[in-house]
């Protein structure tokens, strides 16, 4: 293949040459240098997907008098990708399967491959006029970018901006700056965001809640868009988080000191464990780099950037790109890594996480496709054949000659296990061999062997008809009637061109008995039960299971961290690596000991707190309208309040004590209803206002002050305890606004500045 060029794009185009083969295992991409297919792999890696639903499809900048949102922006250029397509003239990327790649997109740049010939460029350039004269467009070739990897071939390109193509401007397998390469993109990007987050300081009054949110959206976003391929050094995310934590408890990123008042692990844990939600910075970049893997499992096998991607993920791990699918299944296969490929970091981290578990067999054919090695099901003296590690593992050495799963043994013709002789001679130069062979097979339950001797179909299996080549039918199999026919349910499948089909239509009226022979196996993905409404959708039903490299029906995302349950592989979201990635902290418990141990309470007992209270509470803070007040109450519960008292012990401090009110301790107890002028208050209070009050004693109304009365003993629910929770917000917040302004001000804190400020606030007399 002639030297190709990537040579149209508004903002940046880059050129890389591809040598394109078969193997006699797969169609693939020879060995390729680390700046191949970079644009190709684009929409894997920010799963940018277009109309078409296969890759990227995002606008190109152009000059036009109307204004387009972006959906109808990406749809408006996609005509331009189709011409390109369609040209014969324009001579592109040659892939498996006498297809051509020829254009892609990546963000916002539309982007051309053609070979560096007068016959190719002219083409390219001859629709790009077209699409300027009919699309009212202008294309402003002085800002395209050419990367060629011979400038000798610059003349072709006159009025471009003519680069060299180097091997430092690749990552992933995508042509980006160096800068995205190594790391230092996201480094600038968490400068930028560092400085937004002060700009946000001084140009807003938020509380500890406004500002997490703040940090997540106008700030930590930012980094997203760069993060599936670029990875920080460990400094930079050190100090970033370093600033996260100053914004939110100093409101200012930069501030030279601050005193961090919750740990950050708290911090990060969702708002219904009383964390505060905040986005922990590399946690998130590291799911949105294994995110791709989950894409590239339930993408099409044809897909550009499928091939490409396990071709490159091969070289870093060392296997033949067949066997690349089933090592992120089973991530124990992912041992020795390359040093310094662009996918090691990546598939260390899969590795470590290990997220997948395998499914109870539903048909002959996943029985097939059932894996040899660390399958909990095949055990050999009551622990799983390893694929590498312990002492004598073998599987890996076994998966580089083909054998790594059952239908490797297995004889589809004779419905029993394949010759020995022959496969022993697949295993030739493997030790011991016929005894592993031997204990593999034994240890195969023996009613998989039977239902592939009998070629079985399970209850629920899904089946489409032999002679349907498009499988516009599929059907579930309810029961089995004699040897010969299935009951089965009817399921219309919708036309669609990705890997993942539309979910099935129920059609009873095509309900009836199928006969046993006459269809086959096709792999269909159901949604989590306990949903409302269950869907199915099928994957690649052209196909049987067992000529799939992966299919997801088998696997399942495992619970973990914060995921508290198993996810479809389809279903498997942001989100959930998120939450698989957080450690879960318990911090109701670590609150009932540390309350428990203040002695403040009179009527509660911390370490009985229930479950539902602290859930109660959570809930509650969450619904507040005011996120000001819920902060507030949110700092109060976790001990955080910055009294005199809490400063003594976490600053330069000398004296806990209150100098107004006879220089006693300024606890929370001493802040919310210990002080002198608030007990006269809260007796004026019980006499005009009344309420739920009248029907406490003051240490029964103390202890609900400072914890609320979801937690308090005996706890109070339902509405009394929200319109309880909306009179102790409102008060908790004007008496520390109060408080804050006589501070300032070096006055103590009376009666009557509590009584007006009762009076003037809306929620005043909401307890008549």
């Amino acid at each position: 293949m002639s030297n190709l060029l990537r040579c149209f794009s508004v903002g940046a185009t880059h050129v890389t040459p591809f040598s394109v083969g078969h193997s006699t295992r797969y169609a693939s991409c020879k060995p390729i240098s680390a700046s191949v297919a970079r644009m190709v792999l684009a929409s894997g890696v920010y799963g940018c997907r277009g109309p078409s639903g296969g890759g990227v499809n995002s606008s190109v900048k152009v000059t036009n008098k109307y204004k387009f949102v972006h959906p109808l922006y990406a749809l408006y250029v996609e005509h331009l990708h189709d011409m390109l397509r369609a040209d014969a003239e324009l001579e592109g990327l040659k892939l498996p399967g006498g297809r051509q790649l020829k254009s892609s997109a990546f963000a916002d740049d539309t982007r051309a491959v053609t070979a560096t010939t007068h016959a190719s460029v002219r083409a390219l350039r001859k629709q790009v006029g077209t699409f300027e004269k009919f699309a009212g467009a202008r294309m402003n070739w002085h800002k395209t970018v050419a990367l060629l990897p011979d400038l000798t071939a610059a003349p072709l390109f006159e009025g471009m901006h003519v680069q060299p193509m180097t091997e430092a401007a690749s990552n992933l397998g995508i042509e980006l700056p160096q800068t995205l390469t190594d790391g230092s993109q996201m480094e600038q990007l968490m400068r930028k965001a560092a400085t937004r987050l002060a700009l946000c300081g001084k140009t807003l009054d938020a509380g500890i809640f406004g500002r997490v949110l703040l940090a997540n959206t106008a700030a930590s976003a930012m980094l997203w868009y760069a993060a599936p391929v670029s990875t920080p050094s460990p400094v930079p995310q050190r100090e970033y988080r370093m600033a996260l934590s100053k914004f939110v408890w100093k409101n200012d990123p930069f501030a030279p000191h601050a005193i961090h008042r919750v740990a950050w692990r708290k911090l990060i844990q969702p708002k219904v464990g009383w964390g505060l939600g905040l986005i922990d910075p590399a946690t998130q970049i590291q799911v949105l780099q294994l995110r791709t893997v989950i894409w590239l499992l339930l993408e099409r096998d044809d897909a550009p950037w499928t091939i490409l991607t396990l071709q490159t993920m091969a070289e870093a791990a060392r296997l033949h790109p067949a066997d690349m699918e089933l090592a992120l299944m089973q991530p124990a296969i992912l041992t020795e890594l390359k040093r310094g490929t662009l996918w090691s970091p990546f598939l260390q981290a899969w590795r470590s996480l290990a997220p997948l578990e395998l499914n109870l067999p539903s048909s002959m054919d996943q029985i097939l496709q059932q894996p040899l090695f660390d399958n909990p099901r095949i055990r050999d003296n009551g622990e799983p054949f390893p694929w590498a590690g312990p002492r004598g593992a073998f599987g890996k050495a076994w998966l580089k000659v083909g054998v790594a799963r059952i239908a490797d043994l297995w004889d589809l013709q004779t419905d029993d296990w394949q010759p020995e002789t022959a496969l022993l001679q697949q295993l030739a130069g493997q030790t011991h061999k016929r005894e592993r062979l031997h204990q593999i097979q034994w240890a195969i339950p023996e009613e998989w062997l039977g239902a592939l001797r009998t070629r079985q179909r399970f209850d629920k299996e899904w089946v489409a008809l032999r002679f349907d080549d498009q499988t516009c039918l599929l059907f579930q199999g309810m029961a089995r009637v004699g040897e010969l026919w299935l009951i089965a349910e009817a399921w219309e499948n919708p036309p669609s061109e990705a890997a993942l089909g539309r979910p099935l239509v129920r059609s009873p009226r095509r309900d009836g008995w199928v006969p046993r022979d006459l269809v086959r196996s096709v792999s269909v993905v159901t949604d989590r039960k306990g949903l409302p409404r269950v869907t199915h959708q099928a994957f690649r039903p052209k196909k049987r299971p067992a000529q799939l490299a992966v299919d997801p029906a088998m696997w399942h995302w495992r619970k973990q961290g914060l995921q508290h349950h198993g996810l479809p592989l389809h279903q498997v979201s942001t989100k959930a690596i998120y939450r698989s990635l957080t450690t879960p902290y318990r911090i109701d418990q670590e609150l009932q000991c540390r309350w428990a141990c203040k002695g403040w309470l009179t009527g509660a007992s911390p370490p009985q707190w229930s479950l539902a209270g602290w859930k109660s509470m959570a809930s509650f803070l969450q619904s507040r309208p005011n996120v000001k007040h819920a902060g507030l109450l949110w700092l109060n519960i976790h001990l955080a309040l910055p009294t005199n008292q809490w400063l003594a012990k976490r600053s330069s401090f000398s004296d806990g004590r209150w100098p107004h009110c006879d220089a006693e301790c300024e606890d929370a107890p001493h802040v919310w209803s210990g002080c002198p002028p608030q007990q006269q208050f809260w007796t004026w209070w019980r006499q005009e206002v009344g309420g739920d009050i009248e029907t406490m004693t003051p240490e029964e109304w103390a202890d609900c002050l400072l914890i609320g009365p979801a937690l308090r003993d005996p706890p109070i629910r339902g509405q009394r305890a929200y319109a309880i929770e909306i009179i102790r917000a409102a008060f908790l917040a004007a008496v520390w606004a109060l408080r804050t302004q006589l501070i300032f001000q070096q006055r103590p804190p009376t009666f009557a500045a509590l009584r007006a400020m009762c009076l003037a606030s809306p929620n005043g007399h909401c307890g008549r």
